[in-house]
């Protein structure tokens, strides 16, 4: 995106937060040239449809962010030479982004919910196998890989049910499912600029 061009978009956010969203604009058009992992669209197709699903289910402006931010440790990784296998080998890109997104000053709610995507599908998988019968091949096949971790003990189920922000991880991951859709109109990333100014806590 012309830079002059940006700078318009975000015209009325301060500054520190205008150059943090410039960031995320700048790693979400590189999503826009890659395929999302063989379903049927790109990477950025994928992240904006499941921030137009969150919109749509009514979920707060911080569940929408991290519904549309939820795989940029995947993006932001791809950006720095890291492959597929190598994050499917044990990076963990749910970790990568939460950790850019706390470095960008992204709200604690929105880290933790971009953390927390995969251990909600094990969560569901784990209460249903209904749900892992539905899954599409290319995630049954991510499920099975080492740091997916599978099906949760117990005390895992238990766990994540106390973490204060289980029910909107499950939104998340349920955004997560549905955003796989072919040629669905949706919003452009620049919708949720206002929306992402909101949750970067920053003076």
């Amino acid at each position: 995106m012309n830079h002059l061009l940006l700078l318009n978009i975000l015209k009325g956010i301060d500054m520190n937060k205008q150059q943090i969203i410039a960031k995320i604009d700048a790693i979400m058009a590189q999503a826009a040239e890659l395929d999302y992992l063989g379903e049927g669209t790109s990477q950025l197709e994928h992240a904006l449809q499941c921030g137009y699903f969150a919109e749509k289910a009514g979920c707060d402006t911080e569940t929408i962010i991290a519904a549309l931010l939820h795989d940029i440790g995947r993006l932001s990784a791809m950006e720095n030479g890291v492959s597929v296998e190598q994050l499917d080998s044990g990076l963990g890109h749910e970790y990568l982004g939460a950790k850019l997104l706390r470095e960008l000053h992204f709200s604690p709610k929105v880290c933790s919910l971009v953390r927390n995507h995969v251990i909600a599908k094990r969560y569901l998988v784990t209460k249903s196998n209904e749900y892992y019968n539905a899954l599409s091949p290319r995630s049954k096949y991510s499920f099975d890989l080492p740091h997916q971790r599978g099906r949760m003990s117990e005390l895992e189920l238990l766990e994540f049910e106390t973490d204060p922000y289980f029910q909107d991880s499950l939104k998340v991951r349920t955004t997560d499912d549905k955003g796989k859709a072919a040629n669905l109109e949706v919003p452009p990333i620049a919708y949720y600029h206002e929306m992402m100014a909101q949750c970067i806590l920053v003076d």
